[in-house]
């Protein structure tokens, strides 16, 4: 059952992106739309490396399943194959679950349903920004 939905904020460094690689940075789950795009416009305006290369940002709406738990944190998993680069390319992801066990069972099916060569469970707290940080470019 779905209990709710959320929105999952990530930034892409539009520059830093090619075939079918983004170079996206998770930045957090929040509980409104308008609060994750309050959050996207003070990285792009204020955060290093976000403020200083053409970046863009996309708000994905998910649902929950589960009420989460006092300490408001979800899980979803994440499937991705790589690129001659060893970039991360064909990703797909889950819907959010409250609880870790729900979220391992999702992890089953979907490998069973979705060939792709790394699996994992993402763990986030809602209303936390998971990339604190900025980011720099380095060049060969």
């Amino acid at each position: 059952m779905t209990d709710a939905v959320l929105y999952h904020l990530t930034i892409v460094d539009l520059e830093a992106c090619y075939g079918s690689y983004q170079a996206a940075f998770h930045i957090g789950i929040f509980e409104s739309a308008a609060e994750a795009e309050e959050i996207a416009g003070s990285y792009l305006s204020s955060v290093p490396g976000f403020r200083d290369y053409p970046c863009a940002y996309s708000i994905v709406p998910k649902a929950v399943h589960g009420c989460p738990v006092l300490d408001h944190t979800v899980y979803w998993i994440q499937g991705w194959n790589q690129n001659e680069d060893r970039d991360e390319v064909d990703i797909i992801e889950s819907d959010d679950y409250a609880r870790r066990s729900d979220a391992e069972a999702v992890l089953q099916e979907m490998k069973a349903r979705f060939n792709r060569s790394e699996w994992v469970i993402n763990r986030s707290v809602i209303g936390r920004c998971d990339w604190q940080e900025g980011f720099e470019r380095y060049t060969r």
